[in-house]
């Protein structure tokens, strides 16, 4: 399942599904200290596109070794790189995209 909404209220919907769910979380560097330890496949960072072009497939076959009962990710960019990563992880989602408001 795709996210898609601020920063924060993203980080707090995943720390709450942590407590609640057996879930999978690709995350970005800056989030690692903010949840727990558990099935978190770090991506890049927020801004480096780059670093998450070449960590998604990766993290997509880890996630989907993983006891997981649900699989999150944040909703990139929708131009540029971020369309490319968007068009992979949308159809992983199976067009699932949940607003955090």
């Amino acid at each position: 399942m795709l996210l898609d909404g601020e920063a924060n209220k993203v980080l707090r919907f995943l720390q709450a599904e942590q407590n609640a769910h057996r879930c999978a979380i690709l995350c970005y560097d800056e989030e690692l200290s903010q949840l727990k330890n558990e099935n978190l496949l770090p991506v890049g960072a927020r801004d480096d596109l780059e670093t998450q072009a070449k960590r998604l497939f990766s993290a997509l076959r880890q996630a989907d070794g993983t006891d997981a009962e649900i699989i999150y990710a944040h909703l990139p960019p929708l131009q540029g790189l971020g369309l490319a990563l968007y068009n992979r992880l949308i159809r992983a989602a199976a067009h699932t995209v949940k607003k955090i408001d």
